[in-house]
């Protein structure tokens, strides 16, 4: 996809100031910032609390869900720009939250605003994680891992750059493989399946309807954030803004690409 083409999804920002019944409120980002270092943090702390012996690996990984969809959040706010008003701790910010999940940060971005952009359509990139088969479980096991396949697309760049995170991955399970393979991969992982389930298949599942109407919090709602990609999560699940956004669908075209 031409870079060009990508820039326009930063377009699709609803008014700082409300001018008509349709208008949204601002987007305030830089919290998700402050939330992503508290996140670090606390990774850091029951990682350390597990090397030393001082809790179980299976009380590790629960605790870890916490941090880690954090991470998430951080992750996705940030290949929307939304993460911190300054455009480099935003580039920063994703750089780190998608690299703990494998994803150098370009590539992902490519990849999820190409979602955006072809959701619903034969070409739309997450439809690995909701296609029906009797592979699906296997493919919401891989979870993130299906981002991978926009690397075809992608230039050089980003393809070194998956490589070199790729090998810089396998040189820490060499060097460290108990630390790297407990303490990181496979909580990760674990991680990244319920990514794939909550924010991947059931957005378009046979459940979608449902959930929009009755639970749209599981899926990080979801359709709102479609309707107006450029607020941050802790914005998108505000009950004023989900219903000016609600309001707004007919006014606000989606990501034009």
């Amino acid at each position: 996809m031409n870079p060009s083409a990508l820039a326009t999804h930063e377009q699709n920002l609803p008014p700082s100031q409300p001018s008509s019944e349709h208008s949204l409120p601002k987007v305030e980002r830089g919290l998700t910032s402050y939330v992503f270092l508290a996140a670090i943090l606390g990774s850091g702390v029951l990682l350390n609390l597990y090397l030393n012996g001082s809790m179980s690996w299976w009380t590790y990984c629960v605790l870890s869900i916490f941090p880690h969809w954090f991470f998430l959040v951080a992750a996705h706010d940030a290949l929307h720009q939304s993460a911190h008003s300054n455009a480099k701790m935003n580039r920063v910010i994703g750089w780190l939250a998608n690299g703990f999940f494998l994803l150098p940060y370009p590539l992902i971005r490519r990849a999820h605003l190409f979602h955006h952009a072809r959701e619903g359509t034969e070409d739309d990139i997450e439809q690995f994680g909701h296609r029906p088969g009797f592979t699906l479980p296997i493919r919401l096991i891989l979870g993130m891992w299906c981002f991978y396949s926009f690397l075809p697309r992608c230039d050089r760049k980003i393809r070194a750059q998956a490589a070199l995170m790729l090998f810089a991955a396998i040189a820490g399970l060499v060097y460290w493989p108990e630390t790297f393979l407990w303490g990181w991969l496979i909580p990760m992982q674990i991680m990244s399946c319920l990514t794939a389930v909550f924010y991947i298949y059931l957005p378009h599942g046979p459940l979608a309807d449902w959930i929009d109407c009755h639970a749209p919090v599981l899926t990080g709602y979801h359709e709102q954030h479609h309707v107006a990609p450029a607020y941050p999560s802790h914005q998108i699940g505000n009950r004023q803004i989900r219903d000016a956004i609600r309001n707004a669908k007919r006014a606000i075209p989606r990501c034009v690409h």
